[in-house]
């Protein structure tokens, strides 16, 4: 017929009268194959098809004396080998594919057409050529009771079902037609029954193909559904209203360790509580039962460790579903993050929010006689390591600390990391103040012993403040804050120690807020003033005076530096204290006779702070003092951070002239190398080596080291706390270039600094010849 596979699918849905929507409107090339199919199935309904119309060729061939109904016998008999031929070819490939069924097909359908118009045109013969009333009722027979069974067997292939009726009863109607009279009441029966078949043919046609598009839709859904039961994360059983199990998918197996092939389905809730409890799943008996109501839900513990969360839900007919889901890693990260929410992140120790609670719980049994102690710890010197080694280092020796801390502990103690270098730590069960000193001193002991990270042996030490419940209080916040009291007298100690809670502490830490509170009124009051000490030149003569500052109290009257420097240290006010000194100091200075410099210190907490190259630059403007004339004083605590930023800073300020002096050589952690890598101008000694320079030869031999090595590295030595004319002339022959102290003059206050100059303008270094006395200067200690 000229048309391939694609075609003939179009062919076989292109119903006559169809209409848009209705089914079957997209056939795909399976369902084709599917409506093909059954005419292939049997031979007998062919054989049958044929044998009536041999049977009338046959009967109407003996009756006239005529050669053509022998003829449609003879193409008959062939036209049913062809299709017997062609039905028993496709037979033979067992189980073709659609698309080679459909070309089959193709010449099935060409025969039957051919049979049906060859049959036709007989019938048709029997009524215009012969003059027998019985051929012809036969023949309108035949082929109205061919039509009925042509549409049963081939409504599934509509078009090819109606051409062949077409070709056998459109004849019949036409013959009826010519010969008129009763006959065309005939031709109206047969084509009311054309018009009917066609009609029949085409709802049978859709019909098959709804219950197609269902049984398609059906078995898509079916494939999603298993689809879905196989690829979903939860287990899932379905049980029926007898108990009997329906449906299980993979993943149930996968969970309760089931294999595979294993025939769960079919199997009573009993039977498979019996099955899992076989493999240790716990109350297994209890779940596998219908669920009492909607969302039923509980945690399984397996034997394995893993957690399962089961849910049941009871279902309309009876039944049950009853879902599984290994929850195990959603619980051990929930767990996760309650430890973390607790716990220090880098030490693993409990952190403040946990041991706050453990702190409340230990007061909360005070009322039934319980007794505890709290240690309040910070490093000493931690700050140090973090900015020359770095954080990385810093983060690694708090790892390091954190697990001595939790080795000095007994298991019911409790260590915690507070933040920063902060820890904290109870000791439960009444302990004793001896006991509790004792555990510090071991604390501090194994805290301070050597560390050794990336090669490089670390240093530090831990200081300790104590208190004692109910001695000491009894709430958590208390007890917590006079801990820290105590830590607070530790570090002022010396560090490296411990001290227990006192209430005499409780006032001091009050003096010192009233002090912080009256400083930063002090401050806004202008109650704050200079005083200047001069420094004089070995030969005589003043070179400049160091800027102290005073603070005239309107109740204390004077107060000493002594008093409220720490407190402005601590507090944070020493950074608008210092820019105010800086002020004030190249102010005052600018009424002074040049060359002579004013000497300003500055705090470690400057360079912490704001800009402080900024700050000397608008000093400087401010007043109009040369740069030349400012020398700014460092002490170690500047020095031991040795930090880019710190010498950068230095470096921008000498830039711009002014002088950098290095305050108190020779203590603490001062160091020859600093004296390279930093720019300075001068070092200054300390007053320790100059109180025993005339009469130690030790501390002579250290100043006359440190002279000969500024010498060497062009640096100006000056001499702080000269008190006596033998310590004066000791300090000249080991050649410090400028002089400081008592002797000399008391810091004095700004309105005096003229008198000064006048007064020691007047002093001169004599010439040393051997054995010369030396000529003292004359000691102004007015106002001193």
């Amino acid at each position: 017929m000229g048309i391939g596979s694609g075609g003939l699918i179009a062919w076989l849905k292109d119903v006559p009268g169809k209409g848009p929507g209705l089914p079957g409107a997209a056939m795909h090339v399976d369902d084709a194959a599917s409506l093909i199919a059954p005419l292939f199935d049997r031979l007998s309904s062919l054989v049958v098809a044929h044998a009536a119309p041999l049977s009338l060729c046959a009967y109407v061939a003996a009756r006239i004396d005529a050669q053509w109904p022998l003829y449609f016998l003879l193409a008959d008999v062939v036209l049913l080998l062809a299709r017997i031929w062609v039905v028993i070819s496709i037979r033979r490939r067992g189980n073709p594919s659609s698309e080679a069924l459909l070309r089959a097909a193709l010449p099935y359908f060409a025969i039957g057409v051919a049979w049906a118009v060859v049959t036709g045109a007989f019938c048709f013969l029997c009524y215009v050529a012969l003059d027998d009333e019985a051929s012809r009722v036969l023949a309108v027979t035949l082929a109205m009771g061919t039509v009925g069974g042509i549409a049963s067997r081939n409504a599934a292939t509509p078009r090819f079902a109606l051409a062949q009726i077409a070709a056998l009863l459109l004849p019949q109607a036409l013959g009826g037609a010519l010969h008129g009279s009763w006959h065309w009441v005939q031709t109206a029966f047969v084509l009311v029954y054309f018009v009917a078949l066609c009609s029949i043919v085409r709802r049978h046609y859709l019909d098959v193909r709804r219950i197609m598009d269902a049984q398609r839709e059906k078995a898509a859904l079916a494939a999603r559904f298993d689809a879905a039961l196989t690829n979903m994360g939860q287990g899932l059983t379905l049980y029926d209203a007898e108990g009997r199990l329906r449906v299980v998918n993979p993943r149930f197996r996968e969970i309760f360790g089931f294999p595979r092939d294993a025939a769960l389905t079919g199997m009573s809730a009993a039977q498979l509580a019996e099955a899992l409890s076989i493999r240790g799943v716990p109350d297994a008996a209890a779940w596998a039962t219908p669920a009492a109501t909607a969302g039923e839900r509980s945690t399984l513990e397996l034997p394995d460790g893993r957690c399962v969360a089961l849910s049941r839900e009871p279902m309309p007919d009876g039944g049950w579903v009853a879902t599984f889901e290994d929850v195990t890693e959603r619980q051990e990260a929930e767990a996760r993050a309650r430890h973390m929410a607790r716990h220090d992140s880098l030490t693993g120790l409990p952190n403040r929010t946990l041991f706050q609670e453990r702190l409340e719980s230990a007061v909360a049994r005070l009322s039934s006689g319980g007794a505890f102690g709290v240690l309040y710890l910070d490093l000493d010197h931690f700050k140090e390591v973090n900015d020359s080694l770095g954080h990385a280092v810093g983060d690694r020796l708090l790892m390091a600390v954190a697990d001595r801390l939790r080795l000095c502990l007994r298991p019911g103690d409790m260590i915690a990391r507070l933040g920063g270098d902060e820890f904290a730590a109870i000791i439960e069960g009444a302990p004793a103040a001896s006991a509790v000193a004792q555990l510090a001193e071991r604390l501090a002991g194994e805290v301070g012993a050597e560390y050794l990270i990336d090669g490089k042996a670390v240093l530090v030490g831990v200081s300790v403040g104590i208190a004692l419940a109910p001695r000491d209080g009894a709430s958590a916040d208390l007890l917590l804050r006079h801990a820290d009291m105590a830590l607070y007298e530790a570090k002022g100690a010396g560090r490296g120690t411990h001290r227990f809670f006192d209430w005499i502490m409780s006032s001091r830490l009050q003096a010192r807020r009233d002090m912080e509170a009256e400083l930063r009124a002090a401050l806004a009051r202008d109650e704050l003033e200079l005083f200047y000490q001069p420094q004089v030149a070995a030969t005589g003569g003043v070179v400049g005076f160091e800027a102290l500052v005073r603070w005239r109290h309107p109740e204390r009257g004077l107060v000493s530096p002594a008093e409220f420097i720490p407190v402005a240290e601590e507090s944070g006010l020493i950074v608008p204290l210092g820019e105010w000194v800086l002020r004030t100091a190249c102010a005052e200075a600018m009424r002074w006779p040049e060359p002579v410099r004013v000497g300003v210190n500055l705090s470690a907490a400057q360079f912490a702070g704001r800009d402080l190259h900024a700050s000397v630059l608008a000093a400087l403007q401010g007043s109009g003092l040369p740069a030349e004339r400012l020398e700014l004083e460092i002490t170690e605590a500047v020095v031991l951070k040795d930090s880019p930023e710190v010498v950068s800073t230095l470096r921008r300020i000498r830039a711009l002239g002014v002088r950098v002096a290095l305050d108190d050589f020779g203590t603490g952690y001062s160091s020859i190398a600093y004296l390279r890598s930093f720019p300075l101008d001068k070092i200054k000694i300390d007053r320790s080596f100059v109180r025993d320079v005339a009469h130690s030869e030790s501390a002579a031999a250290i100043v006359r080291a440190i002279s000969m090595l500024g010498a060497t590295l062009g640096l100006t030595l000056n001499a702080e706390g000269v008190e006596t004319d033998a310590q004066l002339a000791q300090l000249r022959r080991l050649g410090c270039a400028e002089l400081q102290g008592f002797l000399f003059s008391a810091p004095r206050p700004a309105h005096d600094v003229p008198q000064l100059l006048r007064e020691l303008a007047v002093c001169r270094q004599p010439s040393l010849a051997a054995g010369e006395a030396v000529t003292p200067f004359l000691p102004m200690r007015a106002g001193g």
